[in-house]
């Protein structure tokens, strides 16, 4: 194998997870989380065993974000999608305007500003929602700590999420899907790829638990003239799971670094060779497939999914 540099990614992972629920009796029987760089899938049988109907709020709940990041798009996950027994699922957006513990969504709406784009500030094709602005507004905005005045930057973080009322049918069982693209992050693994050292290993690359086999190939790629750089990494906060009723009666998880899971836009036809943790026995199902199976489980820590990027 010859190895080359990944797709760029911007610093750290953004953390996002799976479908929040509150107040409930509805457990799940069966999940399947498969992780990508390019895409997050999670796929649930949920059951109500009880004798009544259940209707609850399910949402899929964002990071805070703020302006100085990524894209608004990439940071709000706005390409998420869900559907319930292959039906796709139509939910809202509940977007707030955070700034120094205040909620300012009224205000910043007020003027016409889209709060959770930073008034389409990063936007190339023309001056944002704010520059259109009076001082008198700019002024306002500046007070509040909405805005950096000097430059016209916006200084609030947004709380973002998608919401939908579903109902649970008595004795029944309900098919959840919901995807999205991670915000993948890169590790600094510079140190292991140029000494083939494992005590320089930094904490990020320990983070993945590294197999033997992506250590061999990340020391072998530091030797190639286009050495690679390091590890791209996607976070998933696996504790949603327990808004719902625990144990997860059945729970599998896939690790797929297959060409066709790359980051969008990567014009590059590798795989990846893929590495996590796991408390108890991990499959490799191929060469860019990883799998962990486990039954009653309960979630207590996050997961988080390794990729070194691969020319066969």
């Amino acid at each position: 194998m010859t190895f080359s540099t990944a797709h760029a990614q911007d610093g750290s992972s953004i953390s996002a997870g799976g479908i929040v629920i509150h107040d409930s009796h509805i457990t799940i029987e069966k999940e399947i989380l498969t992780i990508s760089p390019g895409k997050v899938v999670a796929e649930y049988d949920l059951h109500n065993g009880s004798d009544a109907d259940i209707t609850n709020d399910l949402t899929f709940n964002i990071p805070d974000y703020d302006s100085e990041q990524r894209a608004p798009s990439i940071q709000g996950f706005e390409d998420f999608k869900a559907w319930v027994n292959q039906k796709p699922v139509q939910y809202s957006t509940d977007v707030k305007a955070i700034a120094n513990g205040h909620d300012y969504s009224s205000l910043l709406r007020s003027m016409g500003i889209d709060i959770a784009s930073f008034g389409h500030n990063h936007e190339l094709k023309g001056p944002s929602q704010i520059d259109q602005l009076t001082d008198k507004q700019k002024d306002r905005l500046a007070k509040a700590g909405l805005l950096v005045q000097k430059n016209n930057v916006p200084n609030w973080e947004v709380r973002k999420k998608y919401i939908w009322s579903q109902t649970f049918p008595a004795h029944s069982t309900t098919h959840l899907r919901h995807e999205y693209t991670p915000a993948a992050g890169r590790s600094n693994s510079y140190a292991y790829a140029a000494t083939g050292d494992a005590s320089q290993e930094d904490a990020e690359l320990a983070s993945v638990c590294p197999t033997p086999e992506l250590l061999s190939a990340l020391r072998k790629g530091s030797q190639q003239t286009r050495a690679v750089g390091g590890i791209d990494f996607v976070d998933y906060i696996l504790t949603t799971d327990t808004t719902w009723v625990m144990p997860i009666v059945d729970l599998t998880v896939i690790a797929d670094g297959s060409p066709a899971g790359q980051t969008p836009g990567n014009a590059s036809r590798a795989g990846s060779l893929v590495s996590f943790c796991w408390d108890g026995p991990i499959e490799k199902i191929d060469a860019y497939h990883m799998r962990a199976h486990t039954t009653d489980f309960v979630p207590i820590k996050e997961l988080r999914v390794g990729f070194l990027q691969s020319n066969p």
